[in-house]
Formats: structure tokens, sequence, C-alpha cells
């Protein structure tokens, strides 16, 4: 059984391809080209099918054969293919739940809208599944190729610009600026009364 290491190969030296001769050495290689080349070609195939159970058996085979990068490259768009399709999943129910929401309004005056924070706890909570689930065996397997950063970069920026727009709507729909330059107004009166009517004598009193 032959375990094909990036470090042990490079450690094998001239006299050591000397006592293995030049027909072993490069049938070695041949046999490293090859399996790398059918690897690559069944991970290829496995992101494209979104086959989890094949990945997770062929990752763990990638640092084997120094295939870590292209693993990295082809597990993040298996990744994003599934934080894409849940997150638009939340969406299109948010969005259903916002229109049931209205037609009852309609119908009977009751507000039924839900915080804002809600929608947003529910991405965070699939961007916190997805890490969980997928994590552990990245680090693992593919830390060489900084995969498990990588996988964090990934889910971070999609779940933010799932987020933005959720807030973005609840700060338009609040009209959160002109409350806070109304605030801005009250605390600048606030503060020229108290400059010019002996606030500081008051407060000690």
């Amino acid at each position: 059984e032959y375990i094909l290491q990036r470090d042990e190969y490079q450690h094998l030296t001239d006299r050591a391809k000397a006592y293995a001769g030049e027909y072993t050495v490069t049938q070695l290689e041949s046999t490293q080209r090859a399996l790398q080349q059918t690897l690559l070609q069944e991970y290829q195939k496995a992101v494209e099918d979104s086959n989890i159970v094949t990945l997770g058996t062929l990752t763990p085979l990638v640092q084997m054969v120094q295939l870590e990068q292209q693993a990295v490259e082809l597990y993040l768009r298996f990744l994003k293919g599934i934080l894409v399709q849940q997150l638009q999943n939340q969406n299109d129910n948010n969005t259903n739940n916002a229109t049931n929401s209205n037609h009852g309004k309609s119908n009977n005056n009751n507000n039924d809208n839900k915080p804002p924070y809600v929608p947003m706890a529910k991405v965070y909570n699939i961007g916190v599944m997805v890490l969980r689930h997928h994590l552990p065996m990245v680090s693992h397997c593919l830390h060489r190729a900084a995969g498990d950063a990588a996988v964090v970069q990934l889910v971070h920026l999609q779940v933010e610009q799932a987020v933005i727009p959720m807030f973005q709507s609840y700060i338009e729909s609040r009209q959160l600026p002109v409350c806070a330059r109304n605030a801005q107004q009250v605390y600048v009166q606030l503060e020229d009364r108290y400059s010019s009517g002996g606030g500081g004598s008051a407060a000690m009193t």
C-alpha cells in the first residue's frame, strides 16, 4: 500500500533513487499522475452532482496526492451552491410570509409582521449549520491549502449579502435617518439650554 505524501517524496535522495532504479521512480511518478487525474475527475463529478457522500469519501484522499488546492476550489463551488439554494429558499419563505401577513391585515387589520431580527436570525442559523456540517472535515483534510479559512470566508460573505438588504429595508421602513436627525436636534436643544441656563449648578442640586 503506497501513500504518496509530498514531504516524503521530496526527501527521496539520489542514493534512494539509485537503489530503486530509474524504472521504479518513473513508474511511481506515472502512477501518481494517473491517481491524481482519476481522483480529480471523480471529485469534479461529485461536485457537479452535489453528492455529499462521495465528497466525504474522497476529500480525505486528496491530501495524499497533492490535490488540496484543486479540492478546495471545487469544494467551495459545491458549498456555495448549497448556501445560495438554502438562502434563496429562506428568502422565498420570508416573502411568502410577508404576503400572507399583508393579506391578513387587509382582512382583519391585525399586524402579524415579524420583527426584522427573525429572518436575519434564520439566515445566521443557515450559516452556522453549514459550518458545523462541513468545516470539521475541510479543516482536517484541506488545512494545508487554507481550506478552513476559505470556507469561513465564503459563509461570511454569503450571509452578509443576504442580511444587508434586510437591514436596509428595515432602516427605510422605520425611517431611522429621520429619527436620528430629530434625536440630534433634541440633543442640541438640551445642550444649549443646559449651557445657557446654569445647568451645572442645577445638576449639583
